[in-house]
């Protein structure tokens, strides 16, 4: 199959197809679909605001004015053995920007959700929350624009290794104010898309906070499910538990800086099952960093 001018999309079939012409599609998981269409004619398109909006193959970096324009990580990778309903468990690096009872957020990571991905493995996700709270996760509504064809917001993650890791940049670009997921590979980049500057309305000028966090979801009466890969972390062991490594923010200037450079708070909701150690600055390998996560269990408060 020629792939110039073409991509290949996610269709979560739980949710439902949009109309598109398909020119090959490939089942990966009994949830997930990958669509092979033309990428001028992408669903993400149809989307009420983007009538206008031009298909960008590469972002630009440049200096500029704002708040933070983007976050970056280094993040392990995990298998963990979860209830396979209405229970999830992630990682996420995060913008959010806030302003007169609005809220605009991107988030990208990892997570273990069977209900949304049709089986038990780790994938790789990203989710939006824009103007008026339209939003989703990965490409279940139009949205989110992907331009490569390689690599995909969604796709499962070999956990199966000693050391398994993903490394993502969230960024925005200055000239456009599209905000950018990245690919980091050990000696290339890779554009994965974007999420549109149309579809928010105070993320347009940046971020007023970025984070980067381990979470869990479990109904309200049931035992909380671990997080991270099921250790609680040591003190001096930064591969017992599940770790960020390599943090850095995109600053006001558009500029890549460690995280170290910025105040951080640390923030826990139940230590009994879960932790946080804060190593900050190591060396070059691993950057700014912490360890997280834990066993979960029951009276966890999730």
């Amino acid at each position: 199959m020629d792939l110039v001018g073409l991509l290949i999309l996610i269709s979560f079939v739980k949710y439902g197809e949009a109309v598109r012409p398909l020119l090959k599609s490939i089942k990966i998981s009994e949830n997930v679909i990958y669509d092979c269409v033309d990428i001028y004619k992408q669903p993400s398109l149809s989307h009420p605001l983007l009538k206008n909006h031009t298909i960008q193959i590469a972002g630009m970096r440049s200096e500029g004015n704002g708040l933070y324009h983007g976050t970056s990580a280094l993040l392990s990778t995990h298998y963990l053995k979860i209830d396979p309903h209405g229970v999830s468990t992630y990682a996420m690096q995060y913008v959010i920007a806030e302003s007169n009872g609005q809220k605009n957020t991107i988030e990208a990571g990892w997570m273990i959700n069977m209900d949304l991905f049709g089986d038990g493995r780790a994938w790789s996700y990203g989710s939006w929350m824009g103007a008026n709270g339209a939003g989703c996760i990965n490409t279940k509504c139009p949205g989110f624009v992907q331009v490569g064809n390689n690599n995909f917001l969604s796709e499962p993650l070999d956990t199966t290794r000693d050391k398994s890791f993903i490394r993502f940049s969230i960024h925005q670009d200055h000239a456009t104010g599209n905000w950018w997921i990245t690919q980091i590979l050990k000696d290339s980049k890779s554009d994965i898309g974007y999420w549109p500057k149309e579809l928010f309305d105070v993320l347009g000028g940046g971020a007023t906070s970025v984070g980067f966090s381990g979470v869990v979801r479990a109904p309200p009466n049931g035992p909380s499910p671990p997080m991270g890969n099921g250790n609680l972390p040591k003190d001096k062991d930064p591969y017992h538990s599940a770790f960020f490594a390599n943090l850095e923010i995109l600053g006001q200037d558009y500029l890549s800086y460690r995280a170290d450079n910025f105040t951080f708070n640390r923030v826990i909701d139940n230590e009994k099952c879960y932790g946080l150690r804060y190593a900050g600055f190591d060396n070059d390998n691993v950057g700014v960093y912490f360890t997280y996560g834990g066993p979960g269990g029951n009276s966890c408060g999730v």
